[in-house]
């Protein structure tokens, strides 16, 4: 039995407890009473077995009997042979012998207030120990102890890299990554703008393969939660808004390296339970974790211009007092450690509010799993969040109340997306691996995948199928078109070298080191080279020819000036939110420019034309615009921020209504005369009816 929940569990650490009659005889000598234990050859289980004698000797102050017995070489456990190749650390250990009364105390339950709580403690203790000995820190919370999870496998950590959008694979049907069968659907619920151009998407993000779950439910994500988890050997997980996971392991130095090879991100640790992760380009993400289980939070990004977003989460802070020792004293007193200071322990709920860099706030709330249930834009316009029982997010709905819908099957797979008008345009069906096998779109027509060793085949609604060769990296090396094109690329690391079309020509690439595109060079041998500054900002392009264009870029990255190869010049200046404010051509001619200051484009002054201006409500979206000559265009919305009516300056409007999914539904021009547009079941346009009644297909 004890095997069986060793295996079935994956346990880390097993202990089997016995009592043992020795050598038959009752009440023998004394030299039959004492503990002894038995483990695998291995050290990791030897050390183990020691452990468990010597808290037990430790916290009864009875003697051992015989030390470990080690088992045999081919690595059993002696003297039970089911024992071998468990999954983790194992021991047998027996607590006393029924052949002595110098064990009766221990086991006769006379003293079991104390000689039982004794041997609890001792165990407890011994299994800590051993676990922290394999660099896997975990503890009781109330003696300011911690509890990092488990150190995910290999294996575990390639499924969660290739989560996302990753460059080096491919992705076809509605969509589906075709080196792993990972199902993704995308949802924006808004966008708000800011200065400098830069703007903040929420935007979520389902991987089929994710079985984690989040703020926004099962196997969701989003660039708004972005997380890292620090693992009990100090190694991190930091995980991208996509759902895919990078990972470092800590060095002796305290310094990070990543574990796939070519990634160019640095995850550094600036302070305790802070950690930084800074990208090629120098922009930054920082995390706080959680001081007990080691998951962080993001609570700010600043991107290359120095525009910096800040996040703010519930909190919930226990205070751990001082502690003598940190493991249980023994009737001696002697005990494991020297004991904890007082300290405060915190712990992030879900994610209450994201300010942009123009200060506007986006709210967040949630229930009481910690599931965001409501965001809300700065002008008040709420988009709710629903999930299922078993955690799933099962819909969204936008302030207008068009609610988008996901269902999914009893392994929390997503198999279907209807859209607000009840079109269901999307029905998956998985494999027992979990990969998407078939598709079904709105009007019924199935495209199908099929997975072999190396390789996946996918088969259109057409019954036309394309063949995709995958490498142990999960790159597509070579693609088979219907036709029976081939269509090859090799990688460095996950950058495409080489690729070569259904024709045989191929175009090769280099890269620096780091990974930043410096030639290509195509079929007929044309090639162009590109040089970076430091954090990756282009500053030429040179043809094969050697005409150059020259590019001037700013200390935030901002490209100031652009030279041409024939000698022409633009000039670009920059306020200092990294709003652009004029721009020179290369005759001389200057065109400015103005901003409020959430960023949006206030006024266009061109030398030639005039001056346009323009201005906003609280959604950030054009209200009117006032041309040179002095005529005013208004601008309607509805909730949910679709155009639905534009007036010009002499009054003449066009109007515009939807469907439930936000597509147009008629546009009426000034004249009265109205265009129509019918979609089909795969949400693409349909039909186009024009104002005479004439129909596009």
């Amino acid at each position: 039995r004890s095997a069986r929940a060793a295996q079935m569990t994956n346990a880390t650490v097993s202990l089997t407890i016995s009592l043992n009659n020795l050598n038959g005889t009752p009440w023998g000598t004394a030299a039959d009473g004492g503990a002894s234990s038995f483990a695998s050859p291995f050290a990791n289980d030897l050390a183990f077995g020691q452990r468990t004698l010597d808290e037990w000797t430790r916290f009864t102050g009875r003697r051992q009997q015989a030390g470990v017995t080690q088992g045999g070489t081919n690595g059993t456990t002696y003297p039970y042979a089911e024992f071998a190749n468990l999954p983790g650390t194992y021991a047998q250990t027996f607590f006393g012998f029924m052949d002595h009364n110098f064990d009766w105390p221990a086991i006769s339950g006379t003293y079991e207030g104390a000689q039982y709580g004794f041997q609890i403690d001792a165990v407890v203790t011994a299994l800590a120990r051993q676990l922290q000995a394999q660099n896997i820190t975990c503890g009781d919370a109330s003696k300011g102890q911690t509890a990092f999870p488990g150190v995910p496998s290999a294996a575990e950590l390639a499924a969660l890299f290739a989560l996302g959008f990753g460059n080096w694979m491919r992705y076809g049907s509605d969509p589906v990554n075709f080196s792993t069968g990972n199902f993704l659907q995308s949802k924006n619920l808004f966008t708000v703008s800011g200065p400098g151009g830069v703007s903040t998407p929420v935007d979520l993000t389902y991987n089929s393969l994710d079985s984690r779950s989040g703020m926004f439910g099962r196997g969701w994500s989003s660039g708004l939660a972005a997380k890292s988890q620090t693992y009990g050997d100090g190694s991190v997980l930091v995980t991208a808004g996509d759902g895919s996971a990078t990972a470092f392991t800590r060095n002796a130095d305290g310094s990070f390296s990543s574990v796939q090879p070519g990634i160019y991100t640095r995850l550094s640790r600036t302070a305790a339970h802070t950690l930084t992760l800074t990208m090629p380009d120098s922009s930054t993400e920082v995390f706080t974790e959680d001081s007990y289980t080691g998951a962080g939070v993001m609570v700010s990004r600043t991107d290359r211009a120095g525009h910096t977003w800040s996040y703010t989460y519930g909190t919930t802070s226990i205070t751990i007092p001082a502690t003598p020792n940190p493991w249980p004293v023994a009737p001696d007193g002697s005990s494991g450690g020297s004991g904890t200071p007082a300290r405060v322990i915190t712990s992030f709920g879900p994610l209450a509010s994201v300010t942009e860099p123009g200060g506007q706030s986006l709210a967040f709330t949630a229930d009481s799993a910690g599931r965001v249930v409501t965001a809300t834009r700065p002008d008040g316009a709420a988009w709710t969040l629903a999930y299922d029982a078993a955690g799933n997010l099962a819909s969204v709905t936008d302030p207008a109340g068009h609610a988008t819908s996901y269902g999914y099957d009893g392994s929390n797979r997503m198999t279907t997306v209807t859209a607000p008008d009840g079109t269901t345009y999307v029905t998956n069906t998985y494999d027992d691996a979990g990969r998407v096998v078939k598709q079904v779109n709105g009007d019924g027509a199935a495209t199908t995948i099929s997975y072999g060793q190396n390789s996946t085949t996918y088969t259109d609604t057409t019954g036309a199928a394309t063949t995709f060769s995958i490498d142990a990296q999960g790159r597509v090396t070579k693609v088979v078109t219907p036709l029976g094109h081939t269509i090859g690329t090799t990688y460095k690391n996950w950058d495409t070298t080489a690729s070569t079309d259904g024709n045989g020509n191929t175009t090769k690439s280099v890269y620096d080191a780091q990974g930043r595109l410096t030639q290509t060079i195509a079929a007929d041998g044309a090639d162009t080279s590109y040089s970076y500054t430091a954090q990756g900002d282009l500053t030429s392009q040179t043809l094969t020819d050697g005409r150059t264009t020259s590019y001037t870029v700013d200390a935030q990255g901002r490209t100031t000036a652009v030279a041409g190869p024939d000698g022409a010049h633009w000039q670009q200046t920059f306020d200092t939110a990294g709003n652009l404010t004029s721009r020179t051509d290369p005759n001389g001619n200057t065109t400015s420019y103005g901003y409020d200051g959430h960023g949006n484009l206030t006024s266009v002054t061109d030398a030639a034309s005039g001056k346009t201006t323009l201005t906003y409500d609280a959604a950030s979206r054009v209200t009117s615009a006032v041309d040179p000559d002095g005529h005013t265009t208004t601008f309607a919305y509805d909730a949910v921020g679709n155009l639905t009516s534009r007036t010009d300056g002499a009054g003449a409007v066009t109007a515009y209504t939807y469907q439930a999914d936000d597509k147009v539904a008629t546009i009426t021009d000034p004249n009265g005369g109205v265009t129509s547009y019918t979609y089909n079941k795969g949400l693409n346009v349909a039909t186009i009816t024009d104002p005479t009644g004439g129909v596009t297909r």
